[in-house]
C-alpha cells in the first residue's frame, strides 16, 4: 500500500515502517531514485522526517537501490489522509488495552523471556487482529470492544517448546464519538441534519435519515433527539440532550415611509446648484461588483451546454430557467479559474478540457439547486447528486493545469 501525506501534517515515519507498508526487504534507500514532496527529507536511518508544503505534483516516491545501485523496489506516496503508524506493544502484562480503530503491532513473544521467539495459542485473537507465523507477532486494527483472554505457549526459533506458559487478557475499549453542535442546521425551508457517523436522528419520537425536513411556517415546536446506534466500537462520552428547535412565522415587513415632500423654493429663491461629481464609497463598491461583460458572455454559452448536458432543451424552458443556468455557469467558473490559479484560461475563456468541468460540475447545480442531500416522499426516496466538492475526474483536470513547474 502507498504512504499518505497531507500538507501541514507533519510526516516523521520510520525506515522499517515505511518498509512494511509495501514489504520491502534488503537494499537500501537512495536519495538520487526518490522524488520527495517539497518539505519532506530522507533521514540517514532511511526515514521520513519534515513537514510537506506541496502535494500538487503527486504521486511521490521514496526509491530503494542493492549494492549495485540497482533500483530494487518503490514505495509511492500520494496525497491524503495521512497513515498513521500502528501502536507499538513490546511488553505484555497480564492486561492489555486496546481501544477500537486504532493500529497495533504486538510482541507476542515479549512475555516469554529472552528464548522465546513465538507464542501458540487455541484462543482466538480479538477481532480484527491477526496473529502472524510461529505466533510472534499479532497485527491489525481491533473493531470489537470487549475483553479477550488467550493462554499463550511460547516456542524458540526451533519451534520447540518452552516450559513457560501465561494466561493475558486484551481487553478493547470502544471508540469515543463526539457530536457536533448544533445537531441541526437551519435551511430556507426547514432544518438539515448532518450526516454523522455513529449516531442516529429522531425528530418527534420518529427515527429520521440525515437530510432536510420541512415544517409548516407557523408557531409550533420541534424535538430532535441524538441517539447512538448499535454499530460496535462507538459510544458517548457524555449522555446527549435533545436539542429543541421553535419555529415561528416570519414577521410581516413594516411599510416603507412615504418620501417627505420637497419644500417650494419661492419665486425669488434661487434654484439649488447640482452636486459636484463624487465618487463615494459606495459607488466604488458598486462598480467593482457589476459583473464582467465576457464573463456573462462565456457563461451564457456555456450555460447552453449545461441545460443539454442535463438532457434538456432551451427551446423548452423558461427565460427564467435559462438565466438560473447562465448564474450558475458563472459560479462554477470563478470557482475553476481560481483554482487553476487563472491558468488555462484566456480572459475568462477556459480551455476546452476546463469547459467540460464547469459544465460537469454546473449541470449538478441546475437539477438540484437546493443542493438537498436526500429526498423522501411515501415510499420513494433518493440521494441527488450534490455540488460539495470536486469529483475525482474532475480534480485530474483541474490539478493538470493548478500544477506549476520549476
Amino acid at each position: 500500500m502507498p504512504l499518505y501525506l497531507e500538507v501541514g501534517t507533519p510526516a516523521e515515519y520510520e525506515d522499517d515502517f515505511l518498509r512494511s507498508l509495501d514489504d520491502i526487504r534488503g537494499g537500501r534507500v537512495s536519495e538520487k531514485e526518490s522524488k520527495l514532496p517539497p518539505g519532506v527529507t530522507l533521514t540517514p536511518e532511511g526515514g521520513l522526517t519534515g513537514t510537506p508544503t506541496d502535494l500538487s505534483d503527486a504521486p511521490y516516491s521514496i526509491g530503494y537501490v542493492d549494492a549495485y545501485n540497482n533500483k530494487i523496489a518503490t514505495l509511492s506516496i500520494l496525497e491524503g489522509e495521512p497513515t498513521v503508524p500502528p501502536v507499538a506493544v513490546e511488553a505484555l502484562p497480564p492486561t492489555v488495552d486496546l481501544e477500537v480503530g486504532t493500529g497495533y503491532v504486538i510482541d507476542m513473544a515479549a512475555g516469554g523471556g529472552g528464548s522465546a521467539y513465538g507464542a501458540l495459542t487455541s484462543d482466538p485473537p480479538p477481532p480484527g487482529l491477526t496473529l502472524s507465523q510461529y505466533g510472534k507477532e499479532m497485527t491489525g486494527v481491533p473493531v470489537t470492544a470487549g475483553d479477550y483472554p488467550m493462554t499463550l505457549e511460547y516456542i524458540d526459533m526451533y519451534g520447540d517448546p518452552l516450559r513457560n506458559t501465561e494466561t493475558i487478557s486484551f481487553n478493547v475499549t470502544a471508540a469515543v464519538v463526539t457530536i457536533p453542535v448544533p445537531a441541526a442546521q437551519r435551511t430556507d425551508d426547514g432544518y438539515m441534519l448532518p450526516d454523522v457517523e455513529g449516531v442516529i436522528w429522531t425528530v418527534d419520537d420518529v427515527e429520521t435519515l440525515p437530510g432536510s425536513y420541512s415544517v409548516l411556517p407557523v408557531a409550533e415546536t420541534t424535538t430532535v433527539t441524538i441517539l447512538p446506534t448499535t454499530d460496535d466500537g462507538y459510544v458517548f462520552d457524555a449522555e446527549p440532550e435533545p436539542l429543541v428547535l421553535t419555529f415561528e412565522p416570519e414577521p410581516e415587513p413594516e411599510p416603507e415611509p412615504e418620501p417627505e415632500p420637497e419644500p417650494d423654493p419661492g419665486p425669488f429663491d434661487p434654484a439649488p446648484a447640482p452636486p459636484e461629481p463624487d465618487e463615494s464609497t459606495e459607488a466604488t463598491w458598486a462598480r467593482l461588483m457589476d459583473d464582467n461583460p465576457q464573463a456573462i458572455y462565456v457563461a451564457t454559452k456555456l450555460a447552453e451546454r449545461i441545460i443539454r448536458h442535463t438532457g434538456q432543451d432551451v427551446a423548452d424552458l423558461e427565460p427564467s430557467k435559462v438565466l438560473t443556468a447562465r448564474d450558475h455557469a458563472m459560479t462554477v467558473l470563478e470557482y475553476v479559474k481560481g483554482y487553476t490559479r487563472d491558468r488555462g484560461f484566456i480572459g475568462y475563456v477556459p480551455h476546452r478540457a476546463l469547459q467540460a468541468v464547469i459544465v460537469n460540475a454546473g449541470g449538478r447545480l441546475f437539477v438540484n439547486p437546493e443542493q438537498l442531500t436526500y429526498y423522501s416522499t411515501g415510499d420513494y426516496s433518493e440521494r441527488p447528486a450534490t455540488m460539495t466538492g470536486w469529483t475525482h475526474a474532475e480534480l485530474s483536470v483541474l490539478r493538470r493545469f493548478r500544477r506549476t513547474y520549476q
